[in-house]
């Protein structure tokens, strides 16, 4: 951490008196220890000057908008009378809230940041969901069928010859008799690891690609690209609750990590394409590996609220 760059506990603080600010108009006891912490030395000054920078970022309101919040102060009056940061916390919980309401509604299965969850299937196929999982399934007497949504699932599929087991995701369509493998859906298609069995992989109107134990293969919008090498803890980790990155971008970790929180993770600065990162982390506490990440490759994690968090280099 450069010299110029405050303290965790001082842009902690100063977060907290911003909050204060930003929620209403502080009493006279308030004022008078919040200009006794500011006056203490100059780091608290940065820091306070850092907080009000860092949430006047546009960064911050592009997540702002994310979060349906209110439109942010103007810069000429950017902390009067607006009560935005204190709103923050309380409209990402509203945000959280509404879509954990609609799977309910819309699927059979589903799990909400942060939760993983094992099924046991009526064919005695096991399904293991991920976190932020939207899953149906459909079951006859000459199929069976499950719809992913959304997330990521690890399936143990039972053997039926007379049942060919399918997982639907968008365009693309994995067909399987027995085996295990995992299913993440991606913005424009689905990325498939097998650990053990076959799998046939079809997208659109290509050609279909098989895939056997150790393959993965990824889906996009014209394309299925297969690696016939390559599966590993980064694949399965998540299964046993282990966060496994090797060799990835800080922007590719942070993509990782938003998956099992709730609410906004924005990641500021330039980021520099030869920094790579590695670590294997829990998931049972998500937010303290993405620190130990920053703090091991020269970022900063700043959290403006529980449910908005800042990662930025610290030099």
């Amino acid at each position: 951490m450069t010299n110029n760059t405050p303290s965790d506990a001082a842009l902690d603080a100063a977060i907290e008196w911003l909050a204060l600010h930003q929620g209403g108009q502080p009493n006279k006891q308030q004022q008078a220890d919040f200009l006794r912490w500011l006056n203490e030395n100059e780091a608290h000054r940065r820091a306070y000057e850092q907080a009000k920078n860092l949430w006047l970022s546009p960064e911050v309101e592009a997540a702002a908008r994310q979060l349906d919040m209110p439109d942010q102060p103007s810069s000429a009056h950017p902390f009067k009378s607006v009560k935005w940061l204190s709103l923050a916390t309380a409209a990402a919980v509203v945000v959280t809230l509404s879509v954990s309401l609609q799977l309910v509604g819309q699927a059979q299965y589903q799990t909400s940041a942060g939760e993983r969850q094992k099924i046991a299937l009526s064919d005695g196929s096991i399904v293991t969901l991920n976190s932020r999982t939207d899953m149906d399934t459909h079951f006859s007497d000459n199929e069976r069928r499950v719809e992913l949504h959304e997330g990521e699932a690890y399936f143990q599929i039972a053997r039926d010859v007379n049942r060919p087991f399918s997982i639907i995701s968008g365009d693309s369509r994995v067909s399987v008799l027995g085996t295990s493998f995992n299913v993440r859906t991606l913005d424009d298609g689905i990325r498939v690891s097998v650990s053990e069995g076959l799998v046939a992989v079809a997208h659109q109107g290509l050609d279909e690609e098989q895939l056997q134990g150790g393959d993965w293969a990824q889906t996009s919008a014209n394309d299925i690209d297969v690696a016939r090498v390559g599966v590993g803890p980064e694949d399965f980790g998540w299964i046993n609750g282990r966060l496994v990155v090797y060799n990835r971008s800080m922007s590719s970790v942070v993509n990782e990590v938003r998956r099992y929180v709730p609410g906004v993770i924005v990641l500021l600065g330039d980021e520099q394409p030869q920094q790579r990162v590695s670590g294997n982390f829990s998931l049972d506490d998500p937010i303290h590996a993405l620190q130990t990440l920053a703090q091991l490759n020269d970022y900063q994690l700043i959290r403006l609220t529980d449910y908005l968090l800042i990662v930025r280099p610290t030099r």
